[in-house]
């Protein structure tokens, strides 16, 4: 922070490749004392890290500006209400399934890719949904 971040982002389970998952109460205890310490001393923008809408929404009531999901909302259903009732920025990232299993995924056409994983989901209709909604609520 002190050497210009202008953003934290804070998560407790690691996505490297072949990653296996963290309990989402042991993500959110680990989580936690770190999210109340720079919210004591400094003013800077917390995004929380994590796939899963239960420890997003356990910082509820914690002025989170992002969530950032590697599985865009995919891993758990109900991340997209989560952040839309969290009211806070979503940073959606393209994570092939071969990830988790340790592979590497050698692409023909990342642009292909990310467009087929993005629009073939179900996720991504949910999303749009939701974006539209929000716009109507503005607009009327």
């Amino acid at each position: 922070i002190s050497q210009g971040a202008d953003i934290i982002d804070l998560g407790a389970e690691s996505t490297r490749s072949g990653f296996t998952d963290i309990d989402e109460d042991i993500q959110i205890n680990t989580l936690l004392p770190v999210v109340d310490f720079i919210n004591d001393n400094h003013k800077i923008p917390i995004s929380i890290d994590t796939r899963s809408s239960k420890v997003a929404m356990a910082f509820e009531n914690y002025n989170i500006q992002f969530i950032n999901d590697v599985s865009s909302g995919f891993h758990d259903s109900n991340m997209l209400e989560a952040v839309s009732r969290l009211g806070c920025r979503f940073i959606m990232t393209h994570m092939p399934r071969e990830h988790k299993e340790g592979k590497i995924k050698v692409f023909d056409n990342i642009v292909n890719e990310i467009s087929e994983y993005f629009i073939e989901n179900r996720s991504f209709k949910n999303l749009l949904t939701i974006l539209i909604n929000i716009m109507l609520f503005i607009l009327f």
